[in-house]
């Protein structure tokens, strides 16, 4: 049985995530079901410390000793092999660097045959990078995309740049092959720190804005079956996106810019269960800061629930080969 003190490390006093075997290497990631890739990235944003989210969030998953969840009555790391593939690297004073970084080593997972998943980490580099690797991967192919924040971050210009960066990464990710419009889908948009020009961007190009009143209108379980019919109908999958300022002020009010109107735990719980019993193709999580340790919690059981969902797609998938 896995204790604190027995568990694999990625480095010295940081274990694994949730105990896993660590991969060193490409070669090591051979049989993986699903990899977990630490991304220490921050952007200009104050008061994050999102460099240190992914070692925080791999000590705090030293609480848990497995990952059978008696709720969905699936083990998840006795049904699929996941492994720690350690941290990409990160050259804080250049981000088109770090960017490729990370979308190379998430390649490196997608070539594998595992699946990706992201500890952010600041969303330019582990959001739009996760997307960036699945469209050079499949060729440009659609991709449905489940995109869960507060804020839209679909600026054309920040700070008088329109580069890729915190607040225009959705934009630019939604110009990659494979990621059209009408398969993306925007959910918990709320509050003053939206611009009105970032909710009638989305409307105009077509994709799904659920704000937080409209998804509140889908409330009862409503919400994740629209959201995955329309971003997944005619695509290869889904690629699930969670900022974690998209959780309401209740629910982690340990960080620094927690509001109201946001999702439940249970919420993103259940729309993460049923993007991976759906078919996810990557999973990022992103903005996640380093102090919010409520946050890590929920963090660590979102994984789990992707996982859950996609060892339930997995054996629908065999059962039908018989």
């Amino acid at each position: 049985m896995l204790t604190y003190t027995n568990r694999p490390t990625i480095y010295e006093g940081v274990p694994t995530f949730l105990g896993v075997d660590a991969a060193r290497s490409p070669a090591d990631l051979a049989g993986a079901d699903a990899a977990i890739i630490g991304v220490p990235y921050l952007t200009h944003l104050f008061g994050f410390d999102a460099d240190l989210t992914p070692r925080k969030i791999r000590q705090a998953s030293a609480k848990y000793s497995g990952g059978y969840l008696p709720e969905l009555d699936v083990d998840v790391l006795s049904t699929l092999r996941v492994v720690d593939y350690g941290d990409a690297h990160i050259d804080p004073a250049d981000l088109p660097r770090s960017v490729e970084n990370v979308t190379a080593k998430v390649m490196e997972v997608l070539e594998a045959g595992a699946l990706p998943i992201t500890l952010g980490g600041s969303a330019p580099c582990s959001g739009y990078t996760l997307a960036a690797a699945l469209s050079r991967f499949h060729g440009g192919k659609p991709i449905g995309a489940v995109n869960l924040d507060a804020h839209g971050d679909n600026r054309e210009v920040w700070d008088g740049s329109s580069a890729l960066g915190a607040v225009t990464w959705v934009r630019h990710q939604l110009q990659l092959p494979g990621f059209a419009p009408q398969h993306h889908m925007q959910i918990g948009m709320r509050g003053p720190g939206n611009p009105k020009a970032n909710a009638d961007w989305f409307r105009a190009q077509g994709c799904g804005l659920y704000t937080a009143r409209e998804m509140r209108k889908l409330s009862g379980g409503k919400l994740a079956p629209e959201v995955i019919r329309r971003a997944g109908d005619g695509t290869l999958g889904l690629w699930l996106g969670i900022d974690w300022d998209v959780l309401d002020i209740s629910v982690s009010p340990d960080w620094s810019y927690p509001e109201p109107l946001g999702m439940s735990a249970e919420e993103v719980l259940h729309l993460a269960f049923e993007v991976g019993k759906h078919g996810c193709l990557g999973f990022s999580t992103m903005s996640s800061p380093a102090h919010a340790t409520s946050m890590h919690w929920i963090v660590i059981w979102t994984v789990l629930y992707l996982l859950a969902g996609v060892a339930v797609h997995q054996k629908k998938a065999e059962a039908s080969l018989e």
